[in-house]
């Protein structure tokens, strides 16, 4: 495919808009389906029984969380991609490498963000976790979301082999992004607990301790990044139909 730009209302900012908000509303939706075991993780990685569903307190929670989350998950998405373009050259293609670089700079700038996120499923206020936040939860957050922000870009690197060995569907494309999200989460989730942890100003007793809470959590990041894809292409299929 070619780089060449031509001088047409293509290359216009209100043109490229969809470019910006699809993400962010992507994860702002993606947020809701999610809470309720972000929730329940947080509950047992302080060692407490996970709360019971309660519809209207989980879509309070929801609602609070998807504005950081929806921010913050579209610009984590498109500095990402625009700092691959800056580490790959022109008709390379972007590999695993790069793609950790990059997102290894875009997990310390989301450091704090991340940290009000994860007051917001502890049900806390904003300006709770920012009284709180330290440089060790700012390291902490660093290595969770290199490694979230990574594998959620790394599935149009992976989908493509899956759908040459099991075709071309929606099953394929949804399977792989809840296996990437859900493995992301696993590798990355002892750093979560010691953030969850740290911001109650509880210490790590055992080494298996930092694993509390691992399976919510993972089917947590599972679902959003399914949901996350979904909404992605029903918002860029809207975006088309208007555009024609």
């Amino acid at each position: 495919m070619s780089n060449q730009t031509e001088p047409t209302s293509n290359n216009t900012f209100f043109n490229r808009l969809p470019s910006y908000t699809i993400p962010i509303a992507s994860g702002y939706v993606a947020t809701y389906p999610m809470m309720h075991d972000m929730m329940g993780k947080s509950a047992i990685q302080r060692g407490l029984s996970p709360p019971k569903f309660d519809f209207f307190n989980v879509l309070k929670a929801a609602r609070n969380g998807s504005r950081t989350v929806g921010a913050l998950i579209g610009i984590q998405m498109i500095a990402q991609e625009a700092l691959e373009n800056l580490l790959v050259k022109e008709d390379e293609e972007k590999s695993f490498g790069t793609i950790f670089a990059s997102a290894s700079i875009v997990g310390l700038v989301s450091s704090l963000p991340i940290a009000i996120y994860n007051g917001q499923t502890m049900e806390w206020p904003v300006m709770k976790s920012i009284r709180l936040f330290t440089p060790q939860q700012a390291a902490a957050i660093t290595v969770q979301e290199t490694s979230f922000v990574a594998a959620i870009a790394a599935i149009k690197l992976v989908t493509p082999h899956l759908k040459a060995i099991f075709g071309d569907n929606q099953a394929v494309e949804s399977g792989s992004a809840f296996v990437t999200g859900a493995g992301g989460s696993i590798l990355t989730h002892a750093a979560n607990t010691f953030l969850t942890r740290s911001q109650n100003d509880l210490p790590i007793e055992s080494l298996r301790q930092l694993m509390w809470g691992v399976g919510k959590k993972a089917r947590a990041v599972g679902i959003f990044a399914v949901t996350y894809n979904l909404a992605q292409d029903f918002f860029h299929t809207i975006n088309r139909s208007k555009s024609t």
